[in-house]
């Protein structure tokens, strides 16, 4: 299942927001665990989403998003740790803009601190 949404809303204009777990990381992590949870608990393989910095529809294949690394580290990439704590398995999709340049689903540092910083065996 793609879901739960837990990247963190920034502006009241993204079209996901209504999907989503919020703008606290830290609410949004406890909430998008417990929802991996209780899928997983019934056999249903979660994919939480969009692993990171994923706050606008409008361009979304074109736009850059720039981020410091603590930013990113700190608020971005929360929600996901708590996830990933709580259910390592699960399945993450990446976000679809580029972030400080390099596209998501080629950026190796992004991938290094999913599998080496959060832990995630999924």
């Amino acid at each position: 299942m793609l879901g739960p949404t837990i990247d963190l809303t920034r502006t009241w204009h993204f079209g996901r927001q209504a999907e989503g777990m919020g703008e606290d990381p830290l609410l949004a992590g406890y909430r998008g665990a417990a929802i991996t949870v209780g899928m997983q608990s019934q056999q249903v393989a979660a994919t939480v989403k969009h692993f990171a910095v994923y706050t606008q529809e409008t361009d979304r294949f074109f736009i850059d998003t720039k981020v410091s690394d603590r930013a990113l580290h700190e608020i971005y990439e929360a929600p996901f740790r708590r996830v990933a704590l709580a259910a390592p398995t699960t399945l993450v999709m990446m976000t679809y803009p580029k972030i400080n340049g390099t596209f998501a689903t080629q950026h190796p540092d992004l991938f290094d601190d999913l599998k080496k910083g959060l832990g995630l065996q999924g």
